[in-house]
């Protein structure tokens, strides 16, 4: 597989959908579950080893309009990237892990500072064991440092679009039921730093394990729970969350599944008095419409409950006396949200197409607390020939503060990539678009961008066991 298509495509194949509630709830990728038709291992990837890849590039950048709060300069900055991902599969269970590192240097930081030297090393490490015909039990391990954040919903931070992280992501390990089933975590989609819109240092970790029991041929129930937390820097809030639930699967058909689950999730901040609790119950089907098509719904609710310290407006008279409008007070706020997802997934030969959207409650990004989340992807990858590949990557997401800081966020990004076989495992690259991002009222900053580069990604495993 050309790197092209490795930058485009597995950064994007799936919606960040364990994020937030509005996908199975608290924080980590979407599970491959227990296949009830399946009398084998009920494992999805077939991969005998691991394969390592490197990356230079060199970006331009050119902000559009005057950005708030910035410097409305050019840009130019270098990344070195690279890694090793992959997965192996025996007869009764599955491992798959993979590593991210890159550098790159910018003469201008979205945090205000100049000249700064942004790293990224992040590294996922999953196992998934057969215990009989009925159990199944799985443990899951994300977690990193990166400047800006990590995945596909972080503006400017590390993450498989082509150009913003320079270089590929971990790729993702999306698949299986849809009743919560805990399996593998996909790090682009981490829920924890992958809605980040400024580029101070994040470190993050995010762990889960999950029991599935097979109760009949077509159905199956299962528990699952986790633990993460995020530290930012820039004076930028922590957040330690913790989550678990429930759900059960039933196979209607081959290519047809019907599932709910049910989560809960504790969201706490570090330094500040409080914290958030939220509930969601969702009910989806999944089903293959043809060997190439796949379409995923879910629907449901989430309900959402806050403690924290907030101000009050004082009695005229008081307020006089006093000399000041407002006070401060311990203050409870529930809310209700409609939690959704769809995902439509198209594979072919030589091509690749994914659309997605997903509605629900997610931990913030340390600009907003406990916040209602939409996010938007669009994704496509081509390969043409045996040279040249293509892929298309595009992004929307929108944080909207429901506790204490009542703002909102937002960030976009498209971008296309361009690869060329030059000889053997070496490609040149070529990629460019657009990234925006905006705070309500403080700043937002926009800018276009485009870059060349090399990379080295072997067709065949290197390491094998």
């Amino acid at each position: 597989m050309k790197l092209a298509m490795l930058l485009g495509i597995l950064a994007i194949s799936s919606l960040p959908v364990g994020a937030q509630s509005g996908g199975v709830g608290g924080f980590g990728g979407e599970p491959i579950g227990l296949q009830q038709g399946d009398t084998g291992t009920g494992f999805q990837s077939q991969n005998v080893g691991f394969f390592p890849w490197l990356s230079v590039n060199g970006i331009y950048s050119h902000p559009l309009g005057t950005s708030i709060g910035l410097a409305n300069s050019d840009r130019m900055g270098g990344t070195f990237s690279g890694g090793v991902g992959g997965s192996k599969a025996w007869q009764t269970s599955e491992v798959q892990a993979g590593y991210v590192g890159s550098g790159s240097y910018n003469n201008q930081s979205l945090s205000g500072a100049a000249r700064r030297w942004r790293q990224t090393h992040v590294g996922n490490v999953g196992y998934v064991k057969q215990l009989t015909q009925q159990w199944q039990v799985s443990l899951s391990q994300v977690g990193g440092l990166s400047d800006g954040g990590y995945g596909i919903g972080s503006a400017f931070g590390a993450s498989g679009v082509p150009g913003l992280g320079g270089g590929a992501g971990l790729g993702s390990f999306l698949g299986g039921d849809i009743s919560g089933n805990g399996g593998f975590q996909d790090p682009n989609q981490n829920g924890l730093v992958d809605a980040e819109i400024l580029d101070t240092r994040t470190k993050f970790s995010s762990s889960r394990a999950s029991l599935a029991y097979r109760l009949t041929e077509r159905l199956s129930a299962n528990g699952t729970g986790g633990a993460g937390f995020a530290r930012r820097g820039n004076g930028l809030s922590g957040v330690n969350a913790y989550t678990g639930g429930g759900g059960l699967n039933y196979q209607i058909t081959q290519n047809t599944q019907i599932g709910g689950n049910y989560m809960h999730s504790n969201v706490d901040y570090v330094g500040l008095f409080g914290g958030s609790r939220y509930d969601t119950v969702q009910a989806g089907f999944q089903t293959k419409l043809t060997q190439q098509l796949q379409i995923t719904a879910q629907g449901g609710a989430a309900r959402l409950n806050s403690t924290f310290v907030g101000p009050v407006a004082l009695p005229p008279d008081l307020a006089a006396l006093l000399g000041v409008g407002s006070t401060l007070e311990v203050q409870r706020v529930s809310t209700n949200a409609v939690a959704v997802r769809v995902l439509l997934s198209y594979n072919a030969r030589n091509s690749h197409f994914n659309a997605g959207y997903n509605r629900g409650v997610a931990p913030g990004n340390g600009v907003v607390f406990t916040s209602l989340r939409d996010s938007v992807v669009l994704g496509y990858g081509w390969k043409v020939g045996q040279k040249l590949g293509l892929s298309f990557t595009a992004s929307y997401n929108r944080l909207s503060g429901r506790v204490g800081i009542m703002k909102v966020t937002q960030s976009a990004q498209g971008g296309t990539a361009l690869s060329y076989k030059l000889f053997s495992s070496v490609s040149a690259t070529a990629q460019g678009g657009y990234r925006y991002t905006t705070i309500t009222g403080v700043r937002q900053f926009r800018e276009l961008y485009a870059g060349f580069g090399l990379t080295w990604h072997p067709g065949d495993a290197v390491f094998t066991f």
